[in-house]
Order: C-alpha cells, then structure tokens, then sequence
C-alpha cells in the first residue's frame, strides 16, 4: 500500500506557511500588547497547534513551506515527528509565494491548500470542507477571516492572477479576492469566516474560547504541544 493511500485525500496536498520563531520576528503586532516574548511563545504554540491538529487528522500530505529557511531544529523536528515535508518559501510578497507554492505542488497533485500558523479556528474539519470543495470540482476554495483577509486558499490548477496586485495585510484582501474570482469567471467555494490572531484582543479572544487547547478540533491523538500558553501576566511583564 502507498503511504499516501492512509489519507482522506491522496492526491492532494496541504501547504503550511511557517516562519523561524524568532523574538521580534514573528507576530510583531501581537508583540505590541503581549510583549515580544510572549508574542513568540504565542506564535510557537499556535503553530504547532496548526501542525499537529492537521497531521493528527490525515487528511493528505503536508509540506511545510518555511521562512527564512529550512535549518531549523523547530522545522526539523515537526518533519521527524510528524512526517511533512519542508521546503524553502520563494521570495517576493505574500501572494507571489503562496502562488509559487502553490504552483510547484499542483505539478504532482490533483489540489492543494494554503494555510498559515495564525487563525486556530481553521481547523482540520474546515480543511477537510475545503478540499472536498475543491474535489467537487470547485476551482478554488477560501475560508475568509473575520478581519478581511483569508485563512485558506486552495485551488485545483495555479491562478497566479489571483494574487497579483492585492493589497496584503489589509482589509481589502478578500473583496479583492472575489472580484478577480468573478472577473476570471471562475467558480469558488466561499465558506463560513473565522477569526486568525493578529492582536492581543484577538489573543486573549481565542483563549476564553478554548481555541488554544490542544484538544481542541484535533484528534486526541496527536502529541500535545510543548510551553506554556501565553497569558494576561504575560503581557504585563
């Protein structure tokens, strides 16, 4: 039996977007109300959330696409422990890598995702509604965030077009998104919304809401991640 054939989807794949946790350069408008520390720690946690929910899941290969590269043992640990793959980010804005990403995987599958380490809300079950979408002939799957962007894209063929000339990071990402989907005639699937995590509100949010458990959304089986959860003491430090 092939190893891809104990997945849900075989012929498709997840990509995560990661970056090196490095104090100071990662989740920087998080770090304004958490402190740059906890900002780190929270970013460390939410990613190996993000990682061990999906690999418990076996819903398809992940490969772990990493900035600024590949070396570290934080990398090299999730491919030893969870089995993904990684693979160098290529430069140039975020829509240019997640293009490239996605063009570079869809040469050995039938469909991929893009989802990034930040918005624990997404799920294995709305990774799962994503590729189903995109299985039933859907040209492209998103699962919008609440603050204008999106949490996910997939798509069964590259759209380079899709990501040229957005305004990232801004409110403006999705209803961008839609119109170019429209312009090019092509049929998505939209699903319900979910909040990632940019700021302390957002932080704080999502902890009352157990949207940081382990257990959370997740298999009981994956391996449950390793610190201790940013708090409230935290950002007074």
């Amino acid at each position: 039996m092939k190893q891809t054939d104990a997945y849900r989807f075989p012929q498709a794949r997840i990509v995560v977007f990661a970056r090196v946790p490095q104090p100071g350069r990662v989740k920087t408008r998080l770090a304004r109300g958490l402190g740059i520390i906890a900002a780190t720690r929270a970013y460390r946690h939410m990613a190996e959330l993000t990682i061990s929910r999906l690999a418990a899941a076996r819903l398809a290969p992940i490969t772990v696409y990493c900035t600024p590269h590949t070396r570290s043992a934080f990398f090299h640990r999730w491919r030893s422990r969870y089995g993904v793959t990684l693979r160098q980010q290529h430069t140039g804005h975020l829509g240019r890598r997640m293009s490239m990403a996605l063009a570079t995987t869809l040469r050995q599958v039938e469909a991929a995702v893009v989802v990034g380490t930040d918005a624990p809300a997404l799920g294995p079950s709305r990774v799962a509604d994503a590729l189903t979408q995109l299985h039933a002939d859907a040209d492209a799957a998103f699962v919008p965030c609440a603050d204008g962007g999106y949490a996910l894209v997939g798509t069964r063929a590259p759209r380079a077009a899709l990501f040229r000339g957005v305004a990232w990071s801004t409110p403006r990402v999705m209803a961008t998104t839609r119109t170019r989907l429209t312009v090019q005639g092509l049929s998505p699937a939209i699903l319900d919304a979910v909040h990632d995590i940019d700021t302390a509100a957002d932080w704080h949010r999502a902890r009352r809401t157990r949207l940081l458990d382990p257990a959370t959304n997740r298999s009981r089986s994956a391996p449950h991640s390793r610190g201790r959860i940013p708090s409230r003491r935290d950002a007074r430090r």
